[in-house]
């Protein structure tokens, strides 16, 4: 149970931390390779991209559990708490079926990047796998949603939010 708890929590943080700390150490042995011993990493450049977009893509869930999204809460001020309510649930059901139509696209985006056969220009990978973050990443944004709204209605009805 701590295992899970734990994922819950801490999941998508650390593997972005990991994702930026990779992206960051092949950037410095790429300076390295290039100004000190003029030789440098035909790959780092592309690898550091990905690495980037898998990382956006990470963060999907973890924006939407932490509630880090862009929004503008100057008018939830303003209204009654009726109101604030009602606006706050509708928010929540558009994020998650925003995120619905993404997920239930990126399966035929995956699946015409199978089918094309491409590969990356230098790392030489099928690009699929490398845009394959966009299934997991926006499953994540799914989940995290759900439990998003799940977790307000609770606390409308008095329970606690977390």
């Amino acid at each position: 149970m701590k295992v899970l708890l734990w994922i819950e929590k801490h999941l998508e943080e650390y593997l972005m931390a990991l994702l930026l700390v990779i992206i960051a150490v092949v950037m410095i042995l790429q300076v390295i390779m290039r100004y000190v011993f003029n030789s440098p990493l035909y790959w780092a450049e592309e690898f550091c991209r990905y690495g980037l977009v898998w990382s956006t893509f990470i963060s999907i869930g973890y924006c939407t559990r932490y509630h880090l999204m862009l929004h503008v809460d100057l008018l939830e001020r303003v209204f009654p708490k009726v109101v604030r309510v009602i606006v706050q649930i509708v928010i929540k059901l558009v994020t998650l079926a925003f995120y619905l139509i993404l997920f239930r696209a990126s399966f035929g985006y995956i699946a015409n990047s199978i089918g094309s056969g491409q590969t990356s220009a230098a790392i030489g990978l099928p690009i699929y796998l490398l845009e394959g973050i966009t299934i997991p990443g926006l499953a994540m944004g799914v989940i995290r949603a759900i439990q998003d709204l799940v977790l307000y209605l609770i606390s409308l009805k008095g329970g606690s939010r977390t």
